[in-house]
């Protein structure tokens, strides 16, 4: 069951109402929370809540040998031997058939493995990056272990557990586990609870979310992205290059769309996750393009990956093998090919560049004198990355780059001028939307209560009726 389907809005419903029928307990709120996380799982296949219930062994097991040994020695190699653990769990399903493919493609053909009938758990990327990263803490005690139960509970969290954003202990334990509030005489405490957060802002955020997904993301995948890079050959350069532009948008709406549906179902439930994007095609670097583009990866990377590997504590030039390093691997962890690894050293390239300029001492030049230019050259850099992370093999590639070069007549079989002339509009649209939902919940506040389903279902109805035909799943989740 797809987070984005009449299905899991009806199951969601019905989950509300008894949600917060028990909110005098969060005790029991909880393990609401853990059943519906686990059948939401079980919706897609049972054996995915085998993984993420191992992963919680896993973690479970370290945090028992941390509890009954003192000896530093006994703690490190536990903690060394579960992450070596929880990355394995994660390559077993992630990269065992790419790795088979790549060593039939060096043997004989009479020697060729045969791929295994494995079928990748979903959401396994993020929750496996959530259970490092509190495996980790827990470690260096920066962080208290939560109880086994919301543990669970916070690796299968359903809002997130699809496509992020990754949600971190430190931050996500405070609302599993609320502060108790003493009473007036101090002598004993009682729980707090829950209460729904932002209501009129979860509301805007669901009709973004419905907006930029159904409508925007879906309709430059039917009319340029998938006609285009399916046999870009075929098309005029141009219309190859607004294709470009296209997945690029899409991608933004894809994702950021389901990050603020997501976003808005935890505030119906009384959490707050981290914001993943903020405007991030209007960076201008790359550098800065990762400070706003799926920001709570960004910053994982940098926190568990990049800084244990010395970060820029190191020489000049380790610091840049740090990079590469940090962005390979997170070029990869999108997925098992070639191409995501090209993509993230692509990525890994700019930020070296960027840190040579630095020591030119010209880092900023360019960003000072002409801010317009900076944004304009990021975009374009980051919009021919995104050629390799949509093409699965080098030929596709080639083939997208090689009818860019196409402009031998301006005959076009797709309307190319007017949809140049609205994504030039919407960019310059863009630096003025940065409090829409804001406005937009704001504007919900001022409806009668009675009156706002009405409005809502309006809207839905609207939204299915600008749409292509069908539910298509969010980008992210097949990652």
């Amino acid at each position: 069951m797809v987070i984005l389907s009449y299905e899991f809005a009806l199951c969601f419903l019905l989950f509300f109402i008894v949600y917060w029928l028990s909110y005098r307990s969060i005790k029991l709120q909880n393990w609401l929370l853990v059943l519906a996380s686990l059948a939401f799982l079980f919706t897609w296949q049972w054996q995915f809540v085998l993984s993420v219930v191992f992963v919680w062994l896993v973690l479970q097991w370290c945090l028992w040998i941390f509890s009954k040994t003192e000896k530093k020695s006994v703690k490190k190699w536990t903690f060394i031997s579960g992450l070596i653990i929880l990355i394995a769990h994660l390559c077993f399903f992630k990269y065992t058939n790419f790795t088979i493919a790549q060593l039939n493609d060096s043997i004989l053909s009479e020697h060729n493995l045969s791929p295994l009938d494995i079928v990748l758990p979903v959401g396994i990327s993020f929750y496996t990056f959530q259970a490092i990263s509190y495996l980790v803490d827990v470690y260096k005690n920066k962080i208290q272990p939560m109880p086994s139960s919301v543990l669970l509970g916070f690796l299968s969290f359903f809002p997130t557990i699809t496509a992020g954003p990754i949600f971190r202990a430190k931050d996500a334990e405070k609302q599993w586990l609320p502060e108790p509030v003493l009473t007036l005489n101090q002598q004993y405490s009682r729980p707090n609870r829950r209460y729904i957060l932002y209501p009129y802002l979860a509301g805007a955020l669901i009709m973004f979310a419905l907006f930029k997904k159904i409508v925007l993301a879906s309709w430059l995948e039917t009319l340029w992205v998938s006609p285009v890079f399916s046999n870009p050959l075929q098309f005029h350069g141009l219309e190859v290059l607004t294709a470009v532009y296209a997945y690029s948008l899409q991608l933004f709406f894809d994702f950021s769309g389901y990050t603020d549906l997501v976003i808005a179902l935890a505030l119906l439930l009384g959490f707050r996750l981290p914001e993943n994007f903020n405007r991030p095609y209007l960076a201008t670097d790359v550098q800065d393009f990762w400070n706003k583009w799926h920001m709570t990866l960004s910053s994982w990377i940098k926190d568990y990956l990049y800084i244990p590997l010395g970060g820029n504590r190191c020489s000049f030039w380790r610091v840049q093998l740090n990079l590469m390093l940090a962005f390979v691997i997170s070029g990869v962890w999108h997925g098992a090919g070639w191409n995501f690894f090209i993509w993230g050293a692509i990525h890994g390239l700019a930020l070296v560049w960027l840190n040579l300029m630095k020591r030119w001492g010209v880092r900023h030049w360019l960003t000072k004198k002409a801010k317009p230019v900076a944004i304009f050259l990021t975009f374009h850099y980051v919009a021919f990355g995104w050629i390799f992370f949509h093409s699965s093999t080098f030929a596709q590639a080639g083939e997208m780059l090689l009818a860019l070069t196409q402009y031998q007549s301006m005959v076009f079989s797709l309307s190319v001028i007017p949809t140049l002339m609205m994504m030039l509009l919407a960019w310059l649209l863009y630096p003025y939307l940065g409090r829409s939902r804001e406005q937009v919940a704001g504007l919900l506040s001022y409806i009668p209560w009675w009156l706002l389903p009405i409005v809502i279902s309006g809207y839905v109805v609207l939204v299915f009726a600008l749409s292509p035909e069908g539910l298509p799943n969010f980008i992210y989740a097949n990652f």
